[in-house]
C-alpha cells in the first residue's frame, strides 16, 4: 500500500487460508496514532487495537458499534440479558452486549459506553452530496473511552453477526486466546482450529 495524504504509513495489508482471513493496519494520521488488526472467522470477528496514542486535547474513542436502534439494547449481568435505554459505564474485561442480532463481547479496554439515545444530525456533515436537512432518530452506540492524550492504550474485542442471545451468552472465551496484543505485533491463536494469526509490526520473536 502507498502512503496517502490521510494515512501516513504503509503498514496496511491482509492474509488468508480461504476461508478465515486478518486484515491490519497502522493508523497513522494527524495527532493520532495506532495499530488495529481483524481477524474474520465463520462464526465470529475479533478486534485488537495497541499502541492508542494521541496529542490533542480531545478524548480518543474507539466506536465498536453505531446504528439506528433496532429492536432492544441487553446488556448480560453473569445470570441474565438486562434491556438498557440510555448511555451506561462499564468496566470489566468480560462484558457481553447484544443489540439486532449481534453480539458484542469486550475482553479488555478502557471504559466501554454503551446504550441508546435520541439523536439529532446532518449527513451533510460528513458528504457534501447530501441536502443539509437535520434527521433524528434512536441511535444504539458502544464504544471505549481512551481519554485526552491517551499512550499506549489497547483493546481486545469480539463481535458476533448473525446470532441469537444464547450464542453470546455462552460463548467460551478459550476459542480465542491472545498470544500478543502491542505496538509490536498482535497475536491470536484459535485452538479449535490449531491456527495461529499474527500480525507484525516491528522485527520479533513470538
Amino acid at each position: 500500500a502507498r502512503v496517502n495524504s490521510q494515512n501516513r504509513t504503509y503498514k496496511v495489508g491482509g492474509v488468508t487460508d480461504g476461508r478465515n482471513g486478518m486484515s491490519a493496519m497502522e493508523l497513522k494520521r494527524d495527532k493520532l496514532h495506532a495499530y488495529k488488526s481483524w481477524l474474520f472467522t465463520d462464526r465470529f470477528v475479533v478486534c485488537m487495537g495497541a499502541g492508542i496514542a494521541a496529542d490533542t486535547s480531545l478524548a480518543v474513542t474507539t466506536s465498536i458499534e453505531q446504528s439506528l436502534k433496532q429492536g432492544d439494547f441487553e446488556v448480560w449481568n453473569g445470570n441474565n440479558w438486562e434491556k438498557k435505554d440510555g448511555n451506561h459505564a462499564y468496566t470489566g474485561k468480560d462484558l457481553r452486549f447484544f443489540h439486532n442480532r449481534t453480539g458484542y463481547i469486550v475482553l479488555s479496554g478502557d471504559t466501554c459506553v454503551a446504550g441508546t439515545e435520541r439523536r439529532t444530525g446532518r449527513w451533510s456533515d460528513f458528504m457534501k452530496m447530501y441536502r443539509p436537512e437535520e434527521v433524528a432518530g434512536e441511535v444504539a452506540s458502544l464504544y471505549l473511552c481512551h481519554g485526552v492524550r491517551p499512550a499506549q492504550k489497547q483493546y481486545l474485542y469480539i463481535v458476533c453477526p448473525a446470532v441469537d442471545k444464547g450464542f453470546v451468552s455462552s460463548f467460551d472465551l478459550k476459542s480465542v486466546e491472545a498470544i500478543q496484543n502491542d505496538s509490536i505485533a498482535q497475536v491470536l491463536f484459535l485452538p479449535e482450529k490449531k491456527q495461529c494469526w499474527a500480525a507484525v509490526y516491528h522485527p520479533c520473536t513470538i
